[in-house]
């Protein structure tokens, strides 16, 4: 099986492939920036061996398709995007009702989306026919229609990766920068983006084994945080029922937010078999880290009852920050772990 990394127009990609008999052969590929994403259907859909396809910032396609060809042997599609282009999101819409054994989903932005939607934003084109997906896992950034592969894949999604903060869906001031105006109507998109995806999250949450969150403050201006939107997630840790994995992002600057996260770990109704956590102290104040080790300290919580793995990751820049200082910090959560036999890894330096 070939891997293939490639930079030519697909016309003349397939042709050498097909000349030299190995199209059939071709497992994976990917698909350098700026191509239009409509090209490639007729490639994907003669490649019956292709199983992976890496897209890098395709190009919107410059005509509309009115049916698309079938890739029926693709399980992971990968795409990244560095564009604001409503019709970029509209073709990849449309190319995921193409894809019938697609299992794997990931799509980022190598920029924070909100700075560059249009001031005009509105919602992309959606596929005439709703989308019907199996999906088993979703990795996402937060771009128009991102919560429509969650609500296609609903009854099979189990493993969720949400890379973008998550208080943009709760309207809280400071979410989006300082100096952001919410009466605009990119301000609205993007909270009202942020809310459908919080949403479909709560829909899938019963199902979930593994979920990545990130539940830091999106801006923090040191004379003015932004509130905790912790609070907000108390429905969404009351969902939770087959949670084995949980991956989450926090800053816990203020003792209220450490108690608000031990609030969240003691309502959750499932036993964790792993828990992750991600420390962005504010201006990478460690000694923060120690102090939320008492979110472990509450016996009654169903989900570290039977935690075989924690593992602590420090978002620090460690040539201002003393290595025995961290090693101090984490040190409650390493005898929590110890008293318990479970594995502990860390700190690791973000």
């Amino acid at each position: 099986m070939l891997s293939i990394a490639c930079d030519l127009p697909p016309d003349r990609t397939m042709a050498t492939l097909s000349e030299h008999s190995l199209l059939a052969s071709v497992f994976a590929l990917h698909i350098g920036p700026d191509e239009e994403l409509h090209a490639y259907l007729p490639f994907l859909e003669r490649c019956r061996s292709l199983r992976c396809l890496d897209l890098e910032n395709p190009r919107p396609a410059s005509t509309r398709l009115l049916s698309t060809p079938s890739a029926p042997s693709l399980t992971h599609l990968d795409v990244s995007f560095n564009s604001s282009s409503l019709a970029a999101y509209s073709d990849l819409l449309v190319l995921l009702g193409t894809l019938p054994a697609l299992k794997s989903l990931w799509i980022s932005c190598s920029v924070r989306l909100f700075v560059r939607f249009p001031d005009t934003l509105d919602e992309p084109t959606y596929p005439y026919t709703p989308l019907s997906l199996s999906l088993d896992e979703y990795r996402t950034d937060i771009f128009p229609g991102c919560h429509l592969p969650i609500l296609a894949s609903r009854k099979t999604l189990r493993n969720l990766y949400i890379w973008s903060p998550l208080s943009t869906a709760f309207a809280i001031p400071h979410v989006l920068n300082e100096d952001e105006d919410y009466s605009t109507v990119r301000a609205q998109a993007i909270i009202r983006q942020s809310g459908k995806l919080f949403e479909a999250l709560l829909i899938v949450a019963p199902r979930l084994h593994t979920l990545y969150m990130n539940a830091q403050r999106t801006s923090q201006p040191p004379d003015n945080p932004e509130p905790s939107h912790l609070p907000h997630l108390m429905p969404l840790f009351l969902a939770f029922k087959e949670l084995r994995s949980l991956r989450i992002v926090v800053q816990l600057d203020t003792d209220p937010e450490i108690d608000e996260l031990g609030e969240l770990l003691n309502i959750m109704p499932c036993p964790l078999h792993e828990l992750n956590i991600y420390f962005i102290p504010l201006m990478g104040q460690i000694p923060g880290v120690s102090a939320a080790a008492r979110i472990l300290e509450t016996p009654t919580a169903t989900c570290l009852r039977v935690l075989r793995s924690m593992r602590i990751v420090l978002a620090v820049i460690p040539a201002l920050n003393d290595i025995a200082a961290m090693q101090v910090a984490v040190r409650p959560f390493r005898e929590f772990c110890i008293r318990r036999r479970i594995t502990f890894r860390g700190p690791y330096i973000a």
